[in-house]
């Protein structure tokens, strides 16, 4: 059988209760290269969206992807996403 890949931080947050704020945007995952650094974010409504810098997200533009946080922008004013803290 194959080695589970995904990080152990993550897959203790994906069944801790609360984990998430389900009422608002949620960055839950990043991937890619430093290149083409990609992310999942996760919408109120139980969507999930992959994104990429340059992407609009709910009117903000993604500036950044970095481990463990995204960084938008939106009318000149910057905001960030950050993942879980568990």
């Amino acid at each position: 059988m194959a080695e589970d890949p995904t990080n152990p931080k993550v897959q203790s947050l994906a069944t801790k209760d609360g984990a998430l704020d389900t009422h608002n945007l949620s960055l839950i995952g990043t991937m890619g290269t430093e290149a083409l650094p990609r992310a999942l974010v996760r919408f109120p409504n139980g969507r999930i969206e992959k994104v990429t810098v340059g992407d609009s997200l709910r009117g903000n533009r993604i500036d950044a992807i970095e481990p463990e946080r995204l960084l938008m922008s939106r009318n000149g004013r910057q905001s960030i996403l950050q993942m879980p803290q568990g």
